[in-house]
């Protein structure tokens, strides 16, 4: 029973309580005044009823305005009753609503402008609480890890991206890493921020990968130019000079005994051949710089998969490595210059077949895989897969530096040209460890 119903039962109750001792003790005096008092007594109930339903008024419109807020309903706005005290009770209520409702459209129009901004940010941003449980993630940061956000969001972040997350957990909030996946760098900034009394972070991460290949590339075709033109200045000539001496050297020492002139003979003709090799050396470094502009074709990409598989037929034979090349059955056109993709098959196939032969286990399986698959309707994945002993931490986190190399006779050329032929197509490349052991590169080209 509220309190209202109990307040006009008890004031019923009490009239009827008056009422009925005054009509006693007027019955023995004049039991004509018992209609008049029984018509007093019900004017005197309907002048406290009215009074009380007055009186009541602001309570019922503050349970009304209470029940409003409550739904947050901020449209519906208060009436003036005529009373000075309600109305000025209706008069705050309706200002503070006008004011509620005014902020909620303003915070709204900022939440869809912000959400706005985060999903066409193309710097990746993830949301998270401190363990690491994802709450949000823009499409960049999908585009980035190759991932879909309603298959990660709610679930622990290691469980998706495992060195990402050990990154997470070292880095202290407002702190910046460069990370490496995937043969793309990216620059990873941690900050924190509080949600309804909970800490939360924010990971905000930057693809750094074309800018520092183009500030790279700058660098170092300065340097090779003008290493190259005084290389080729200097060795020119100097074989020049070596080759004069060697065709007129009978004429400058006729006294030369045989054996000598034969050693001296010997000693001009290496030392022009290593002039030669020094020159052909600065020109592979040029070609890099002077990577011609791709010249794109249509062709079937499971035939140049096989040529290149070819050319290697005999080494992989030599050193007992099994090559496989997996094609589908139909031809697989793709468009792209098929001289320079070419080259990077070969590059690749040279790397993983280099990296098996290191492995001194000859009882493990010694293989190099080509394959080709399709990933969608408007791409197709290009693979070169090897069961060698992988990258390391220190190759993994040095794979995309000019000139780097593991081995202690390479240039670091190979893999710095696949970066430059496939950039210049525009396809995505990836050079990572694969689950079971080994190495896998792979190129995502458009069709």
């Amino acid at each position: 029973m509220t309190l209202r119903t109990q307040f006009i039962l008890y004031l019923a109750v009490l009239h009827c309580l008056l009422a009925a001792a005054s009509g006693f003790a007027l019955w023995r005096v004049h039991p004509a005044w018992i209609l008049l008092v029984e018509a007093v007594c019900g004017v005197s109930f309907w002048i406290a009823f009215v009074l009380f339903r007055r009186f009541y008024e602001p309570l019922r419109l503050l349970k009304s305005s209470a029940d409003f807020l409550k739904e947050t309903d901020f449209s519906t706005t208060l009436l003036p009753t005529g009373q000075p005290e309600t109305d000025a009770l209706v008069s705050v209520y309706n200002t503070m609503l006008t004011t509620l409702r005014t902020e909620r459209v303003r915070v709204e129009e900022k939440g869809i402008l912000l959400q706005t901004l985060i999903n066409a940010s193309p710097t990746g941003i993830l949301l998270c609480d401190e363990s690491l449980t994802v709450l949000s993630v823009n499409p960049a940061l999908e585009a980035m890890f190759a991932m879909i956000a309603k298959d990660i969001i709610g679930n622990r972040l290691e469980t998706h991206i495992a060195p990402f997350a050990e990154l997470m957990q070292r880095i202290s909030i407002g702190a910046s890493e460069v990370f490496t996946h995937k043969a793309r760098r990216f620059k990873v900034h941690k900050a924190g921020f509080v949600e309804k009394g909970v800490p939360h972070i924010i990971v905000l991460v930057e693809e750094l990968t074309d800018e520092l290949r183009a500030s790279e590339k700058t660098a170092y075709q300065r340097i090779i130019r003008v290493l190259a033109h005084e290389v080729n200045n200097s060795t020119g000539a100097a074989r020049s000079l070596m080759e004069s001496a060697l065709h007129y050297e009978r004429y400058f020492v006729p006294e030369m005994p045989d054996d000598e002139r034969t050693d001296f003979r010997d000693a001009l003709s290496v030392a022009s051949e290593r002039l030669a090799g020094l020159g052909e050396f600065m020109r592979e470094y040029a070609h890099v710089v002077r990577l011609p502009t791709p010249k794109p074709q249509s062709f079937d990409i499971g035939e140049l998969l096989v040529t290149t598989a070819t050319l290697f037929g005999e080494v992989c034979k030599a050193h007992n490595i099994t090559l496989r090349v997996i094609t589908p059955n139909d031809a697989m056109m793709i468009y792209a210059d098929k001289v320079q993709l070419q080259q990077v098959l070969t590059n690749l196939t040279k790397n993983a077949i280099e990296a098996v032969q290191g492995v001194e286990d000859t009882t493990q399986d010694r293989s190099v895989t080509l394959s080709v698959r399709r990933r969608d309707s408007a791409s197709v994945s290009i693979a070169v897969e090897d069961t060698g002993a992988g990258l390391n931490a220190s190759a993994a986190a040095n794979i995309l530096t000019p000139f780097f190399t593991t081995k202690e006779t390479g240039q670091g050329i190979g893999l710095m040209l696949v970066r430059e032929i496939v950039a210049a197509h525009g396809f995505a490349f990836s050079l990572e460890n694969r689950a079971g052991g080994g190495a896998r590169a792979e190129m995502v080209v458009a069709q």
